[in-house]
């Protein structure tokens, strides 16, 4: 009887660590995600601008 208690708390303590450990790789898949958005959103805001800024230049000069 002992044993069976024995392996049903190592299968317990498994499954804590196993979601444990799915949390925080999803916290982290979200917190990376979110970061590449902002940074991508900044470049193709960056390259927007670069492409206007080049187009009011050529009507000036043509």
């Amino acid at each position: 009887m002992e044993i069976v208690a024995v392996l049903l708390s190592i299968i317990v303590y498994l499954f804590l660590i196993w979601l444990a450990y799915e949390i925080v790789r999803r916290a982290v898949v979200a917190a990376i995600r979110t970061v590449l958005e902002e940074d991508g959103r900044l470049w193709v805001d960056r390259l927007a601008q670069a492409i206007a800024r080049q187009m009011t230049s050529e009507r000036r000069e043509g």
